[in-house]
């Protein structure tokens, strides 16, 4: 009888112990594949185009610190962003604008959500831009379409 209920415990012991290592292999997998999914990490080229309005060239460059600098015509900016599920992205930032190119328009807060495809080399995406006066009186807020290309060393021939 005794060894009988010791076998029991046994079987329930390895079973346990097999239970708890298949969990630990299947977070540990999870936690790889969300290490290893691609980021925004790095330097892009920024098409922003607005229905009605000239297309827009910026600069961005996403830091492993989830923060973001953009640089465009007539001002800088800078903001943050997070990962809101895989391979889509958040971002905010504020940029200052010189009011000599954009009376009377002073600073610009944008808010984005973008998508990037399954190489990690391009995004697409939406933003909505809300643009202040220099008293800080939102004037309106205006959406674009945003397309973003990676930026690569490309040596010298």
């Amino acid at each position: 009888m005794k060894t009988r209920k010791f076998r029991w415990i046994s079987i329930i012991m390895v079973a346990l112990a097999l239970i708890g290592l298949v969990g630990f292999q299947l977070s540990t997998a999870r936690t790889a594949l969300a290490d290893s999914s691609i980021s925004p990490v790095g330097s892009w080229v920024v098409t922003v185009e607005a229905e009605g309005q000239p297309t827009i060239i910026d600069l961005a460059s996403f830091h492993k610190d989830r923060t973001l600098s953009v640089v465009r015509n007539g001002g800088t900016g800078e903001g943050v962003w997070e990962k809101t599920s895989p391979n889509t992205y958040a971002f905010t930032f504020w940029a200052l604008l010189d009011p000599d190119l954009a009376p009377p328009v002073n600073r610009v807060k944008v808010v984005s959500t973008i998508k990037l495809s399954k190489d990690g080399e391009q995004y697409t995406g939406s933003i909505t831009a809300y643009l202040y006066d220099k008293d800080g009186n939102l004037l309106f807020p205006s959406e674009a379409k945003v397309t973003g290309v990676r930026m690569h060393v490309e040596p010298m021939p």
